[in-house]
């Protein structure tokens, strides 16, 4: 009951931002307890199509209105990671959990149901958190390649990881640029990498 009334308070703290603050971030205290509380049952994770290992001391949260997400960066994630990335070996980069957004394929918002959701009842209110698996690919030609994953084997989405030099205090930080009717997210990852991707309404 303890840990469904602290998920309570940062939900309804992460909705009650003004909806024209785009990329507020959440307390780094909210954002410790809330991946906390949805890594405890590691069961969770026996049939995503990629291994995590959560580091749920370093997360970052952001909310817009009732929109917000969670990142969780891997366990040990730093930049051997992506020098030891080789092959065909997917290297598990992090978590995204989602609430009330979606990830857009060639300009359409991706089908809540392509994801493993987290329901959880407070007060006779769900909310349904989504989650996404973020890996990493190193292809032929020796460029890397960020893989979002869903529940499925395959990944919804892949998109260049470009390498670049940046200065940030956690893991994985993201930029947002706020459009019409989506946002351009670009995940800035252990200072050496960055890929962006767009998301929109969970219809």
């Amino acid at each position: 009951m303890k840990r469904l009334i602290a998920l309570a308070n940062i939900l309804i703290l992460i909705g009650s931002g003004i909806y024209a603050n785009a990329q507020e971030p959440v307390p780094r205290r909210d954002a410790v307890r809330l991946a906390t509380y949805l890594n405890f049952d590691l069961s969770v994770f026996d049939t995503t199509p990629i291994p995590s290992d959560a580091d749920v001391k370093r997360p970052v949260a952001y909310r817009e209105g009732e929109y917000a997400a969670l990142i969780v960066p891997e366990s040990k994630l730093n930049p051997e990671t992506f020098v030891n990335a080789g092959g065909k070996a997917i290297v598990p980069v992090g978590q995204i959990w989602m609430h009330k957004i979606v990830p857009t394929k060639n300009g359409e918002a991706i089908s809540g149901d392509s994801f493993k959701t987290m329901p959880v009842t407070i007060r006779d209110e769900t909310y349904n958190v989504m989650l996404c698996l973020l890996g990493a690919r190193k292809k032929s030609d020796n460029t890397m390649e960020l893989l979002i994953f869903g529940k499925d084997k395959e990944p919804l989405l892949t998109v260049p990881l470009i390498k670049t030099e940046s200065k940030q205090d956690f893991p994985i930080e993201a930029d947002v640029q706020r459009g019409d009717n989506s946002a351009k997210v670009t995940l800035k990852i252990v200072g050496k990498y960055q890929a962006t991707f767009e998301v929109t309404s969970l219809e």
